[in-house]
């Protein structure tokens, strides 16, 4: 599939498709969603998967809105010889989507005094530009998805930044 026909099937799943909420009575467990992936070199996939089991440390996000970026085309087709795409991208596919806004779905308990359940956010790129950089080389943070755990690595780093609830999303995914 090419990747602009990956594009069109994941937005329209996005916005047409309706995710269940998966919240058990006192707590949080994995759900299901439905994103774009890179699992190596010019090998992209619109698939579903299971988010991991939601720590204390982390926070889980709707995905508003995304930007696409050559960028991301140059990732895809370089593979891991891009410095930010990691060598075991094959048997752990990273989420594509960089520079997106989301709405917070659920804040694991250390960080609910700092971030709240409905607030706005965009997440920026990178973190040590190597690893784990939102939307190239972590597992399930990516805005091409519909829902995303964000890791206490990329929220300790300061890459979710709070959003005008009233602004459009789509100013701060091209910010």
């Amino acid at each position: 599939m090419r990747l602009g026909e990956v594009c069109l099937e994941f937005f329209h799943a996005m916005y047409y498709d309706y995710c269940e909420r998966n919240f058990e009575i006192g707590g949080w467990r994995p759900m299901k969603t439905k994103g774009v992936r890179m699992h190596g070199k010019d090998d992209v996939r619109f698939e579903e998967f299971d988010l991991p089991d939601m720590t204390e440390n982390d926070i889980v996000c709707k995905v508003i809105c995304d930007s696409i970026y050559m960028s991301t085309y140059k990732a895809i087709k370089q593979g891991t010889a891009h410095r930010a795409i990691p060598d075991d991208i094959a048997e752990n596919p990273s989420i594509m989507g960089h520079e997106f806004c989301c709405e917070i779905y659920k804040v694991g308990k250390k960080w609910q005094g700092k971030y709240h359940e409905g607030d706005k956010c965009l997440i920026k790129l990178g973190l040590d530009g190597k690893s784990n950089v939102a939307g190239y080389g972590c597992t399930f943070c990516g805005g091409n998805s519909q829902f995303i755990y964000i890791p206490d690595s990329v929220i300790e780093a300061d890459c979710i930044i709070p959003y005008d609830k009233n602004a459009a999303a789509f100013y701060g995914s091209v910010s």
